[in-house]
């Protein structure tokens, strides 16, 4: 979940079909849109890759370099350009934005040193490239100064499910695909280093996030007051609050022992209706979270 918009930025913008500038008040590292009808992809940009380069959040492809997609970044936003995807016109797009940081650093903490990085501790997010080198136990730093609590990997040149890790599941072992509903399962590991899980991600030598000489992305977040809240809890089948510390205005729920999508929920479309990030599908109606003002309820299914 996120929370403070001085550096992390849920939107809903009308596409116009024209190259148009989206305001973030922040210069972007990462921005993840989806045009919410049925049929459009999940489509990921991150600002050390260049402009129209996209990933797909819903299905294993690599990394495509297109003429339309995100097409500009600025210290306080980003720019779409005519495709669909990003600005069909009429359309109301949702586009989430992270900040990362006024320029990428080298971080040379890790066995594979990174080739870019975004970081900013203050929010608890850092984005990465590097190039695998195929060797288990491998590690990269990953900038946040604090235990890295989710990490989520995409090879950008092998056809590859995106790995999804979090310290807060019961099996450090275990990963889920954010490309899938699927429940958590083993192999094609990452985790937090253990004993310099506030500098370090070890990988496995799986070509998921550590395949060599391919290029990868990573993306890191901590848990930071009023800004992020990464964690887990236990259905009950009856209503319940969660406390976050805050009012989100970012929510992605999965459930974690059994297939189920990854829902995402956001203040910008008023938490009335939820897209899935493993789907294609169009936004659906759902009354089932509610925000409030230190967290979100959930009612019984």
């Amino acid at each position: 979940s996120s929370g403070n918009e001085d550096k992390f930025k849920a939107l809903a913008f009308t596409g116009t079909g024209s190259t148009q500038s989206i305001t973030t008040g922040f210069r972007p590292a990462l921005v993840w849109t989806k045009n919410p009808q049925s049929g459009y992809s999940h489509i990921m940009n991150t600002v050390f890759r260049g402009n129209n380069k996209k990933i797909t959040v819903n299905n294993t492809a690599v990394e495509s370099t297109g003429s339309n997609w995100i097409t500009g970044w600025n210290s306080d936003s980003f720019q779409v350009g005519s495709d669909s995807d990003v600005n069909e016109n009429g359309t109301t797009i949702s586009a989430w934005a992270w900040y990362g940081g006024e320029s990428s650093s080298a971080n040379t903490s890790g066995t594979i040193n990174t080739t870019y990085q975004y970081a900013d501790t203050a929010s608890g997010f850092s984005a990465t490239q590097y190039t695998g080198n195929g060797t288990s136990g491998a590690t990269v730093g990953h900038g946040l100064g604090a235990d890295v609590e989710a990490i989520i990997i995409k090879n950008l040149d092998t056809v590859t499910d995106w790995q999804v890790w979090s310290k807060h599941w019961s099996d450090d072992s275990k990963t889920m695909q954010l490309s899938t509903g699927d429940g958590w399962d083993t192999g094609h590991n990452v985790k937090h280093k253990s004993g310099s899980t506030d500098s370090l991600v070890e990988l496995s030598d799986g070509n998921r996030v550590n395949n060599n000489g391919d290029k990868h992305v990573m993306y890191c977040w901590a848990s930071k007051s009023g800004y992020s809240k990464i964690d887990t809890y236990s259905g009950t089948g009856s209503s319940q609050t969660i406390e976050l510390g805050f009012a989100p205005v970012f929510l992605l729920i999965k459930r974690v022992n059994a297939s189920g999508d990854w829902l995402i929920y956001d203040n910008a479309r008023g938490f009335t209706n939820h897209l899935e990030a493993n789907t294609e599908d169009a936004s659906e109606s759902d009354t089932s979270v509610t925000r409030t003002g230190t967290g979100f309820q959930v009612t019984g299914s």
